[in-house]
């Protein structure tokens, strides 16, 4: 989507934020895997491969409809 383009202010931002979070989880998590305040779940897509099992848990019902 266009958060994931160059052309979107936010890309640069977002993609070093996922290069740390996915080299501290490979670095450091073993097992299970929970990824509190998920929102639309994109680490735990990310990060699922890492882990044994992989948990999602949002408190915002009402903005991600879960």
């Amino acid at each position: 989507v266009l958060a994931q383009t160059p052309f979107h202010v936010n890309w640069l931002v977002e993609r070093l934020h996922r290069e740390v979070v996915t080299d501290s989880v490979m670095t450091h998590a073993r097992g299970r895997l929970l990824d509190v305040g998920c929102g639309s779940r994109p680490f735990l897509q990310l990060l699922a491969d890492h882990s044994t099992r992989a948990f999602g848990v949002e408190i915002d019902r009402q903005r991600y409809g879960r």
